[in-house]
């Protein structure tokens, strides 16, 4: 804020006002009274009131280098350190504690009392609740309910067991289905239904 086009009489919070101009704050201070004192530090940084530095921590927030008052994700707080989740429960990316997983890898869900990541059922890379009810499918597959199933020998991907979105190297769409290339080219290994494009 500004009483007129040369001085300052108020800064937003990254600046500090000295006499009538607006000056950034140095990283990692957040909010500053000088060059050379802090108020608050950015994540990763805390505040050491003796000198009105901001020092590095190894978590997001932090009361002191060896004190998180948070962590980042894939971490759990324990006594002021961060932990890995994984190191606890096997495929676990963010969880509350030791023993309670939020959250569990592509591929995995959680159990019924969050204390463990089971796989899901092949094919699968969503599922939830168990193995086999499906969200979502892998390239190759296609669901059928709540499982996932492998599309027909000659679809790369596929809606459902009769309709072929993509075919594999080597074959053509033809409506819903693929059809080898060599059947209507000899030799030849990519086509479409007219025209065969390399041997």
């Amino acid at each position: 804020m500004c009483d007129n086009l040369s001085a300052c009489i108020l800064c937003q919070n990254d600046f500090y006002l000295n006499s009538v101009n607006c000056i950034q704050c140095s990283f990692p201070c957040l909010t500053c009274n000088d060059t050379s004192k802090c108020l608050s530090c950015a994540l990763g940084y805390y505040l050491l009131a003796s000198n009105s530095s901001c020092m590095p921590c190894s978590c997001p927030t932090c009361s002191s280098s060896t004190s998180c008052l948070s962590c980042a994700l894939g971490l759990y707080l324990s006594g002021g350190s961060c932990l890995s989740c994984n190191s606890s429960i096997s495929n676990c990316i963010s969880c509350i504690s030791s023993s309670i997983c939020s959250t569990c890898t592509v591929g995995y869900y959680l159990n019924a009392g969050r204390t463990a990541c089971l796989a899901c059922s092949l094919g699968c890379t969503s599922c939830s609740s168990s193995s086999t009810s499906c969200i979502a499918c892998d390239i190759g597959f296609y669901i059928s309910t709540t499982t996932c199933t492998r599309c027909p020998s000659l679809c790369s991907t596929c809606s459902s067991s009769t309709v072929c979105t993509e075919c594999v190297t080597g074959n053509y769409l033809s409506g819903n289905n693929c059809t080898s290339c060599t059947n209507i080219f000899a030799g030849c290994l990519h086509c479409n239904n007219s025209l065969c494009y390399s041997c």
